[in-house]
Parts: C-alpha cells; sequence; structure tokens
C-alpha cells in the first residue's frame, strides 16, 4: 500500500488574530500533530536528521520501508524516497553523500544519497553481530550490537569496499552517541564512556550504573538518561556529567514521563524533550521543571528534530512528526497562575485545555497572556483526573 500523509487537523489551528498579538505563545504550534507516514505491516525504527549538500533532511528506517528520506516544503514534510534493503533496517547515520544503514540479522548497508529522491545501494557487509544503533567517528563506524558489543568498522574505501572491521569491544552496547573523542555507550546496566583516541584500541573509562536505561542523549558533556520506572512513578531522567570520563558525576534526576518509561528524549533550544505512550513532555534545562506537559504519539522509539518539526519513530504507527517552533516555547514563568503545569495540554479553537489534580482547566488564548476561563469540576473532589481530549468543542 503506498504511504499516505495525513494533513494536520484543522481544529487545533488558531486564529490568525490571536497569533498577531504581541507575545503571544503559540500553543498550537507546540503540540500541533503534523501528520503521520506510515506504511501497512512496516514497523519504524529509528529516524534521524542529515545534511546533504548544504540542505538539511530527515531520514527514517523501517523493517519493509528500508531507508526513507524526508524534505520540508513550504513548511510540510514530504516524502522524497525510499529504499528497501536486505533484512530489517534498525538504524542509520549519514556522513556526507553516504547513509550507512545497519539492518538485523547481521548487515551494515551504504547507500549514494546525494539525490534524497532516488538512494542508491553501494554495498552490504556482513557484521559479526545483531545490529539496533550506528554512529560514525571521522572515516570509522561504531556499531552497537547489544550483547556482541560495540563494533568498529573502517569505511575507508579499496575498489569500491570498505576495509571492514578493525576492533570489538565487548561490553554490552545497546545504544551509542559520540562526542569528541568519546563514545557513550548505553548498556544494560547504565552508561560507559569509550576513549575512541586509537580507534583500533577502545579504551573503557568510566561507568554509571542507573536502573532500566532505555534511551540516550547528549548535550555537549551531559548526558540524557531516559529510564523505565514503574506506572505510580512514571518515566525518569537522570542527567548526568562525564566532562571527566574517568569518574561520571550524578547532575539530578527527575520526571520525564507520566508513562512508565522514556522511551525516546532530545535537547531542542534548551528545553529537554521527552516522549514515552502518548506522552509529550519539554522540560527547562535552567529551571529542572516541565513547562509543558502535552500528548505525545505512541511510544516512540526515536526521535529528533528537523528545524521547526519533531519527527518520532513509532514502530507500527509509523514516522509522526509534530510542528514545534522555538519561538513560540511557552515562557518559564507561570503564566498560567496556577503554580503548577496543567497535563496533556491541547488546544480546541481559541482555547486551551489541561488537567492537574482533580480539576479540569479551560483557558482564554485570545488575549496576550492565557486566562482562565472556568474549571471543573466547581468544587473539590475526591476524583483524579488521568487524561481528557478536546475536539470540536467538547471535553
Amino acid at each position: 500500500m503506498p504511504r499516505q500523509f495525513f494533513a494536520a487537523l484543522s481544529f487545533l489551528l488558531l486564529p490568525a488574530l490571536a497569533l498577531a498579538l504581541p507575545d503571544f505563545h503559540d500553543y498550537s504550534q507546540y503540540t500541533h500533530w503534523n501528520g503521520s507516514f506510515h506504511n501497512v505491516d512496516d514497523q519504524i525504527t529509528s529516524t534521524v536528521t542529515c545534511e546533504i549538500l548544504g540542505t538539511d533532511y530527515l531520514a527514517s528506517t523501517g523493517l519493509i520501508s528500508g531507508l526513507a528520506m524526508y524534505g520540508l516544503n513550504g513548511g510540510t514534510m514530504l516524502e522524497l524516497g525510499n529504499l528497501p534493503l536486505p533484512g530489517s533496517a534498525q538504524d542509520v547515520v549519514f556522513v556526507g553523500g553516504a547513509a550507512y544503514v545497519a539492518s538485523q540479522p547481521n548487515r551494515l548497508t551504504k547507500v549514494a544519497v546525494f539525490n534524497p529522491a532516488a538512494p542508491d545501494s553501494m554495498w552490504t557487509e556482513l557484521l559479526p553481530g545483531s545490529p539496533l544503533e550506528v554512529e560514525n567517528f571521522g572515516q570509522y563506524l561504531l556499531v552497537a550490537c547489544g550483547e556482541d558489543g560495540l563494533l568498529v568498522f573502517d569505511t575507508t574505501e579499496s575498489f569500491n569496499l570498505p576495509v571492514g572491521l578493525v576492533a570489538i569491544w565487548s561490553g554490552v552496547a545497546n545504544e551509542v552517541l559520540v562526542h569528541e573523542n568519546l563514545a557513550i555507550i548505553l548498556t544494560g546496566t547504565g552508561i560507559t564512556a569509550l576513549d575512541l583516541s586509537d580507534p583500533l584500541l577502545p579504551l573503557a573509562r568510566g561507568s554509571f550504573a542507573l536502573t532500566g536505561p532505555l534511551s540516550l542523549t547528549l548535550d555537549g558533556t551531559t548526558a540524557f538518561v531516559g529510564q523505565q520506572s514503574t506506572p505510580q512513578t512514571g518515566g525518569t531522567v537522570t542527567e548526568l556529567d562525564f566532562n571527566d570520563p574517568d569518574s561520571i558525576t550524578l547532575v539530578r534526576t527527575f520526571s520525564g514521563t507520566d508513562s512508565p518509561s522514556v522511551t525516546a528524549l532530545d535537547v531542542v533550544a534548551g528545553k529537554l524533550v521527552t516522549a514515552g505512550y502518548r506522552d509529550l513532555k519539554f522540560i527547562d534545562l535552567d529551571l529542572g521543571e516541565v513547562v509543558w506537559d502535552g500528548v505525545g504519539p505512541h511510544t516512540p522509539e526515536a526521535m529528533t528534530h528537523l528545524e521547526d518539526h519533531l519527527a518520532f519513530a513509532c514502530g507500527g504507527a509509523g514516522l509522526n512528526t509534530y510542528a514545534v517552533k522555538s519561538s513560540g516555547y511557552p515562557p518559564s514563568t507561570d503564566v498560567f497562575g496556577m503554580g503548577e503545569t496543567p497535563k496533556h495540554l491541547q488546544i480546541d479553537g481559541e482555547f486551551l485545555f489541561g488537567h492537574y489534580g482533580s480539576k479540569v482547566y479551560c483557558f482564554d488564548l485570545t488575549q496576550e497572556t492565557p486566562s482562565l476561563a472556568w474549571s471543573y469540576p466547581p468544587g473539590d473532589s475526591s476524583e483524579y483526573v488521568l487524561s481528557l481530549q478536546a475536539k470540536d468543542g467538547r471535553v
């Protein structure tokens, strides 16, 4: 079945007059679902951004779709082309005009992407492990293969074939990201800093033990690790400092999602974006507080951002995109006057709805500062509100 792009729902858009008001915070664009790309029976496993010949693109990998390329046209995300690949594509990294796709059970494929609308396979190498993630480090690729360790692969070509596997780090490697000459490895029990000063002899430096690590993102020498917790406490995020890789230190731990697991996270314009099952939060890193608590996509396995769009790889639910404007980020001050940020914020017409504790709140967005229009129930209640849906004048 051909892929389909589902247009954004019109009821989420605010009137132009309201958007033109000075200092108005464009909440609709902040959590505006912008559509999805989905092929029946496919499983979208990863999504990344890349630059090809000076233009930024979005890419995804899928079990059936292989490698797919996307671009922005007038603010709309469009699929440009895709290339089915042998095996089940798990992750991709871009180096210049080439994409390196890691596929299970044991393949690494180089794809020419100088023309994103017509990606072309160049070669495929077999690996001594089943890859989960791939990252680049100069001429080398780092392939995380779970229990099979971290493979270091030299992409230098001779007669159009790579040099091949040059080193193996034997620890558990579920995810890998690079900062300068360090590889930060997400293991089954925490993170490990791997020194790549000599890529042929990777050296483990420090490590930090964590419970249930699921996702990883870096911001300079800071690592954010999304973790699995319990339905009672929700998913957590641990912030770690690896400026001294021999002694990784705890900075803080905070709530990442209402759902039990933080399955994807990213740092966007000074905000930490965390996602779990139908749960999307923006956390101000200066304050360490949630400034936006909205409804997100189905359990994303990975996320990235391209200009004013967030993209989530959501397995069988496809690649989901959300429009975000950096100028529309909610301020750090308490614009709601509640002392707390309402949860699961949603737009319907000129009103913003959310809930906190036992009440549902409705805010009027036609003013410079959102004002409380009403709350329900009017008195105290012992019932705790867990979720809501606002659409066509009904909540």
